[in-house]
C-alpha cells in the first residue's frame, strides 16, 4: 500500500494507486463499464455547461457521472454516508463547505464505506 510519487511508490502514504479511467464524455442515461472507485474519480461523465453548475449544498446523492464531470472542472466534492442520523457530522462538514464559494460540493452519497470521502 501506498501513492506513486516521481515513480516512486511511498509506503508511509495513505491510500492505493488507482489507474484513473479515460471514460469520456457520453450522453445521460448511456451504460459504460463500471467505476473502478466508489466515488467515482475518472472515467465516463455527462456533458454539463458551466451555467448549470450549482456549487454548495445538496440534500440529494450527486449521480456518478455528474460527479466526474464536476471534477473534470476542478470541482472538490465532499461526501457523506451515514448508516444511522449524524446531523453534527453533516453540519460541521456544512461549516467548512459553505466557506468556499464555488468549486465545492457537500453531499450525501450511500454506495461507499467510508462516512466521509473527498475527491477532486
Amino acid at each position: 500500500m501506498g501513492r506513486q510519487v516521481d515513480g516512486q511508490v511511498n509506503p508511509s502514504a495513505v491510500g492505493s494507486p488507482v489507474e484513473i479511467q479515460a471514460g469520456g464524455e457520453i450522453p445521460a442515461g448511456d451504460s459504460h463499464p463500471p467505476y473502478n472507485t466508489s466515488p467515482p474519480t475518472s472515467g465516463w461523465s455527462y456533458g454539463l455547461p458551466d451555467d448549470d453548475i450549482k456549487w454548495g449544498l445538496r440534500q440529494e446523492s450527486i449521480q456518478d457521472e455528474t460527479q466526474v464531470a464536476y471534477l473534470e472542472r476542478g470541482a472538490v466534492l465532499v461526501q457523506y454516508n451515514c448508516p444511522e442520523e449524524c446531523s453534527d457530522l453533516v453540519e460541521q462538514l456544512r461549516l467548512v463547505v459553505n466557506r468556499y464559494p464555488e468549486k465545492v460540493f457537500l453531499a450525501p452519497y450511500g454506495n461507499m464505506e467510508s462516512t466521509i470521502s473527498l475527491t477532486s
